[in-house]
């Protein structure tokens, strides 16, 4: 049956549950689809649904509990793998490609029409005799291409006289699309460059027009109206205003249908987006996650009742990383380093504020300045901001974070004191570090410095294994767990820093989140979350991705408690996922 159509018995159910049928249907094709029916319906507010699947077995995964943090309400129209890149309508009809070369056309009140693949970011439009096409260009050729399930089929094709450096399409009233191209521009001089002359630049333009379609040379239509901003994607420049509603194609892959009026209102609860989290268990035994959020306030989420924090832990604090610790003997501990310059300590059972450290001065990287104009007198240095932070317990029982800094210090502090321990420069500006008991790892993105979390000396320094720059780490046993910004998961061995296997292909890019724990059935695992709107399930040893869980907006941060748990924080949700052995 066609995701979105009604059986009769269809038509007694409750509407929220309708609902999370719905938003399940842009996923329903995947192998998972029982448990990504499960995840709408608690997006939507259907927990008896959501329950009901859960106990009736089979499913490898569940979400336990999901909570809008400022989203507006909207509704899926259809999900692509990779950042939407293009996004048509008419008539009812809304189409999309995606940054992988996924492409597809759905009936605004019914199902998907065509999906396919083709090579590479194109633009797409409807015809008048309703024929929908594909259109691209690559050097010199600009190709037009009509989507087709599996593969487009090539129409026509045009030779440039100069290469396209963009290429849009345009709906005009008449309903016959226009595609406008912006030729790049070429500089040319004569034998004794004393003389220059400029070529290219200029605007061009062919109609898709016939049946078959075809492309035909065409005046450039005029600059079209600015284009609205998303409210929750303010960087998405694709845009474009349906009859009814407002359609945005996100940086995860999602087409929404927004309400004309989404931008006005208070959001449900008055917290902003994830930047971090971590989590901790409290001294009466409640797993909670500690979470500091884009608006500044920190604050701990129950993870069994998913119930916000009645008050935050801390405010105005520009919090860029968590992390949790118990020294023996001692309350659970929550450590925050910020983009101000501050390493926050909290007790998580009281919520009380223990110390505030504030890191002093970086002074400048080798090889890098700043520009004064003459007469401006220079600024005095601020602290140096904290980019990550991690926390563990010494041999003698103490409590101690380590946080990386923007100009590449390394700092170790005495949670218990706030005293300075050690420091150590690394030769960038710090991306990551994490740690266990033993030692402790960073990364400037080039390679995996590891230290003695006891006396902060160097013991090692390892190459990254591939091109891309890595931008997040965490520790599982005798490995290093890395993701770099191609997405991809690495695996190396702490002992000698030799990668195991190949980079393990992941997200769509943006992947700055990942953290180590066990499955259920014990099996070492790793999580992580990206911009392409997943949370993915790793098996270190085999070296495969177990699950690809779909939350429909970009993942900030992700963590694993002790209880199971996956705790997700993402643009406007927080919510606990849980795996079943």
């Amino acid at each position: 049956m066609a995701p979105g159509s009604a059986e009769p018995r269809d038509r007694e159910r409750p509407a929220v549950e309708l609902a999370a049928r719905d938003r399940a249907g842009a996923y329903l094709g995947d192998a998972d689809e029982r448990a990504h029916l499960q995840l709408a319906a608690r997006r939507t507010g259907a927990d008896q649904l959501a329950d009901r699947l859960v106990y009736e077995g089979g499913l490898a995964w569940s979400a336990r509990w999901l909570l809008p943090v400022e989203e507006v309400p909207h509704r899926t129209v259809a999900a692509l793998r990779g950042p939407i890149v293009a996004l048509w309508t008419v008539r009812e009809v809304v189409g999309a490609v995606a940054g992988s070369g996924e492409y597809g056309v759905w009936s605004t009140g019914g199902g998907p029409l065509v999906r396919g693949r083709g090579t590479g970011p194109v633009v797409g439009a409807t015809t008048a005799a309703g024929r929908h096409v594909l259109a691209g260009a690559e050097g010199a050729l600009l190709c037009l291409w009509e989507a087709a399930g599996g593969a487009p089929v090539e129409l026509d094709r045009v030779t440039l006289p100069i290469p396209l450096r963009s290429l849009a399409a345009v709906q005009p009233p008449d309903g016959v699309p226009v595609l406008v191209g912006v030729e790049v521009t070429v500089p040319s001089g004569d034998w004794s460059m004393l003389d220059t002359a400029t070529t290219g630049g200029a605007v061009r333009g062919w109609a898709v027009a016939g049946d078959p379609p075809r492309l035909r040379p065409h005046p450039s239509p005029p600059p079209a109206d600015p284009v609205p901003v998303d409210p929750l994607y303010p960087k998405v420049s694709v845009a474009v205003r349906g009859r009814e509603c407002l359609l945005t194609g996100g940086r995860d892959g999602i087409v929404r249908a927004w309400p004309l009026d989404a931008g006005e209102g208070e959001p449900p609860v008055p917290l902003a987006s994830p930047a971090a989290v971590a989590c901790a268990a409290r001294s009466d035994g409640r797993w909670v996650a500690v979470t500091a959020h884009h608006n500044g306030r920190i604050g701990a989420w129950d993870l069994a009742e998913g119930a916000p924090p009645e008050s935050v832990l801390h405010d105005s604090h520009d919090a860029a990383a968590v992390a949790c610790v118990r020294a023996p003997g001692g309350p659970p501990l929550a450590v925050t380093g910020g983009l101000d310059g501050r390493v926050c300590v909290f007790d998580v059972d009281s919520g009380a504020l223990l110390r505030t450290i504030v890191v002093p001065p970086g002074g400048e990287l080798a090889g890098a300045g700043r520009y004064r104009p003459t007469g401006v007198p220079d600024e005095p240095p601020g602290p140096e901001p904290v980019r990550d932070v991690t926390a563990a317990v010494l041999p003698d029982g103490r409590p101690v974070a380590v946080s990386v800094g923007n100009l590449g210090w390394l700092r170790w502090w005495c949670l218990s004191s706030g005293e300075a321990l050690g420091a150590a420069r690394l030769s960038h500006w710090g991306r990551a570090v994490t740690g266990d008991r033993r030692v402790v790892v960073a990364t400037t993105g080039d390679d995996l410095r590891v230290y003695d979390l006891a006396s902060a000396r160097a013991v090692a320094v390892f190459p990254r294994a591939g091109p891309d720059p890595l931008s997040t780490l965490d520790v599982a046993g005798d490995l290093v767990v890395a993701l770099d910004d191609a997405g991809r998961l690495h695996r190396y061995r702490l002992a000698h820093g030799a990668p195991v296997g190949e980079p393990l292909p992941g997200h769509h890019r943006d992947a700055r989140t990942v953290a180590c724990g066990r499955h259920p059935d014990g099996r070492a695992i790793a999580v992580s979350g990206g911009w392409d709107g997943t949370v993915r399930v790793w098996d270190l040893a085999a070296g495969r991705e177990l699950h690809r869980i779909p939350v429909e907006h970009p993942v900030y941060a992700v963590a694993l408690a002790g209880d199971g748990s996956i705790v997700v924080g993402a643009h406007g949700v927080m919510g606990v996922l849980r795996l079943h052995a």
